[in-house]
């Protein structure tokens, strides 16, 4: 079998790292989907959305007390804060978004009306 070279960029060997550092924390935080969702269940059970001033920190509250408690946990994956943090945004954050304002209906209405 004949070898073959492949020339690759700086920027194209970046990429190429970049995507695999993804894929492995993606997968790890696949693997935790179960526990994360029992998580963000227990705080949400924990906190009354009326104690804060938007959705957005009622949000951020919930969220980091999950990343919080998965990095103790885990205290491998605090290197992935950013990512961790960017899945959390993005796979609960309407849902929060939708709790806080179960409770403050009047809270959108202005946001729609703006």
């Amino acid at each position: 079998m004949k070898k073959r070279t492949i020339q690759l960029t700086e920027s194209e060997i970046i990429g190429l790292v970049k995507q695999v550092i993804q894929e492995q924390i993606e997968s790890k935080i696949r693997r935790r989907s179960a526990e994360i969702l029992d998580l963000v269940h227990m705080f949400i059970n924990s906190e009354d959305p009326m104690n804060f001033n938007d959705e957005f920190e009622y949000a951020d509250n919930i969220l980091y007390g999950v990343y919080e408690d998965l990095i103790e946990k885990y205290p491998d994956l605090d290197n992935y804060h950013e990512e961790i943090m960017d899945y959390l945004k993005e796979t609960y954050g309407h849902q929060l978004f939708d709790l806080w304002y179960d409770v403050n209906p009047e809270d959108e209405e202005e946001d729609e009306e703006d």
